[in-house]
């Protein structure tokens, strides 16, 4: 078994002083581990890749599995004095994972759990429930398992108190100073062509700033950072590019551009003038708000171009559907190009624009076949074969949302952490759609968060969608999805680009999420030696591994699809 060790961590440094001698007591968090021991009887389902022997038949003993999801009952569970050992056969360990994410029944209720160092005896399997689909073998299993599971006890412990000396001695106010963790929060500061990251600090909650590093060298940092003539110039031929859109779109406001002229020349000599700046400066912003006014009383002057715009011989909208009451296998349509424009910002501001294109046979035939697709009766996890059978579908029929990524990646040199968040980024800022396999009334589900979302003023649906989800080309022709339908169009795009990357679940939350395996901080899923950040795909904005507390119990997910790549 393994030895686990106390946890202690600095949480706090006070300060005293005791007849003129200063002291610093030090508060300590100290975590102690505590092992619980259980046996009791497991069921569950496991799956794996199946090794041939010859071309006409498959034997059960020639394909390598690992178990996915366990539930134990019967449950023993004490401290101290470990179950001994069955004197039954055991099963391989080397078959099983470190961890065993079970489900346990004890005392009436159920929990989630991992058990350590499992040890199953009396494995069975009925070779009658095997089934074999295409090279994957999907079975069931019951057992006797013996293990462990672990916790900890936090317990806070300021005995310790050192002598300091006097420039050593801070005030009771003052707080510890803080030491940088190396681990980023995800905030950004930008000044001119420079940049610097926010780091957690190592022995409290606070947080520090790093250095300055250019943003074309980010090796380089600096110590001090000023406007500089190219900072100058960039803000000009920024403020000239805004005076040219403005005088473009807003044809009837072409003062606004005479104004912000002005205002650029008043910048220069702000320190002589700086009241008057300010009075002009507010003068400008009330003529931009009675220009606005008078937009929205006279709309003929300003036509807005949509963010989503099709070929010009379709004339179709972002509210493009397809006719599902005529649709059926033999049903012809004369073929023709649907092509989408995408304007998009990663999480540091930076836009990107692209537009990928797909025939309206491919988007019909993809409907068809989620329409017509039946789940058999004896599949052990219906929604994962659902998915799996949806992305091996549609995979190569992508093409044209390939070839845009493709152009985006070379043309801004991405590497493979950035090129992830722009591909996120890209479907995060598409409006959320709930997905619904019957009407859009909220009145007919009991499911609290689609009665309360439908409720809502904000509510979108797409209704009468079979399993109550979008198959990925009808997602990127529509622009309507929800969580599995977005996490199944991410997980497609990067399997197709080589990522470790999973698509999880989860019964309990009713929720969808991507997981990717790169060196992210945040939330993340432990599965045979491999970390998979957790990322939300419904929201715009969020960067990987920031999961809702309401969300965040492991045990409450799993894996409904895996990459075979494994390296990064």
């Amino acid at each position: 078994m393994t030895k686990f060790k106390n946890i202690v961590s600095i949480i706090d440094k006070i300060p005293f002083e005791i007849d003129g001698v200063k002291y610093l007591r030090i508060v300590k968090s100290i975590k102690v581990p505590r092992i619980t021991f259980i046996k009791g009887t497991i069921s569950g389902k496991y799956r794996g890749d199946l090794l041939p022997i010859s071309d006409n038949f498959h034997r059960a003993d020639f394909y390598d599995f690992e178990i996915y999801e366990a539930f134990v009952s019967e449950a023993e569970t004490r401290r101290v004095i470990p179950f001994e050992p069955l004197e039954r056969k055991q099963f391989p360990k080397e078959k099983l994972p470190a961890n065993l994410n079970v489900h346990i029944l004890h005392f009436n209720e159920t929990f989630g759990i991992n058990i350590l160092e499992p040890a199953i005896y009396d494995f069975k399997s009925d070779p009658k429930l095997i089934q074999v689909e295409d090279k994957e073998v999907f079975g069931s299993f019951t057992g006797v398992i013996t293990g462990y599971i672990y916790d900890y006890e936090e317990q806070i412990d300021d005995s310790e108190v050192i002598e300091i000396k006097d420039k050593e001695f801070v005030s009771a106010e003052s707080k510890v100073s803080c030491e940088s963790s190396g681990i980023a929060t995800g905030k950004i500061e930008k000044q001119g062509k420079y940049y610097r990251e926010e780091f957690k600090c190592k022995n409290h909650e606070d947080t520090v700033w790093g250095g300055w590093k250019n943003l074309n060298n980010t090796s380089g940092v600096v110590k001090d950072v000023g406007p500089g003539c190219i900072s100058i110039l960039s803000s000009i031929l920024g403020i000239l590019f805004l005076v040219f859109i403005l005088l473009s779109f807003l044809p009837s406001l072409p003062y606004i551009g005479i104004g912000l002229i002005f205002l650029m020349l008043l910048n220069f000599i702000q320190p002589i003038l700086k009241w008057v700046f300010r009075i002009i400066g507010i003068l400008f912003i009330l003529a931009l708000v009675f220009s606005l006014i008078d937009l929205f009383r006279n709309p003929s002057t300003y036509i807005p171009k949509p963010r989503v715009e099709d070929h010009a011989e379709e004339k179709l909208d972002k509210d493009f559907v397809i006719p599902k009451d005529t649709i059926t296998k033999d049903t012809f349509f004369k073929d023709s190009i649907i092509t989408r424009k995408r304007i998009w910002k990663d999480y540091d501001g930076i836009q990107y624009t692209g537009q990928y294109s797909m025939s309206l046979n491919s988007i019909i035939k993809s409907s068809q076949y989620k329409s017509s697709f039946q789940i058999p009766n004896n599949i052990s996890s219906p929604y994962s074969y659902m998915v799996h059978s949806i992305k091996e579908y549609d995979k190569n029929n992508l093409n044209g949302l390939y070839k845009m990524f493709d152009s985006i990646q070379k043309g801004n040199s991405l590497n493979k952490m950035k090129f992830a968040e722009v591909v996120v980024s890209f479907v995060q800022d598409i409006p959320y759609y709930l997905i619904l396999d019957s009407d859009c009334d909220p009145n007919l589900y009991n499911n609290n968060f689609v009665k309360e979302y439908l409720n809502s003023k904000e509510a979108r649906c797409y209704g009468y969608q079979k399993f109550g989800i979008n198959t990925p080309l009808e997602f990127i022709a529509s622009l309507k999805g929800d969580c599995d339908t977005r996490t199944l169009l991410l997980y497609t795009i990067f399997d197709h680009y080589g990522y470790d990357v999973v698509l999880m679940s989860s019964e309990e939350y009713g929720h969808s999420i991507l997981g990717i395996n790169l060196p992210y901080n945040g939330m993340s899923y432990e599965y045979n030696d491999s970390r998979y950040v957790l990322w939300e795909t419904t929201s715009p904005n969020l960067r990987p591994g920031i999961i809702s507390d309401k969300l965040s119990n492991l045990n409450y997910w799993k894996i409904s699809l895996k990459s075979k790549n494994h390296g990064q």
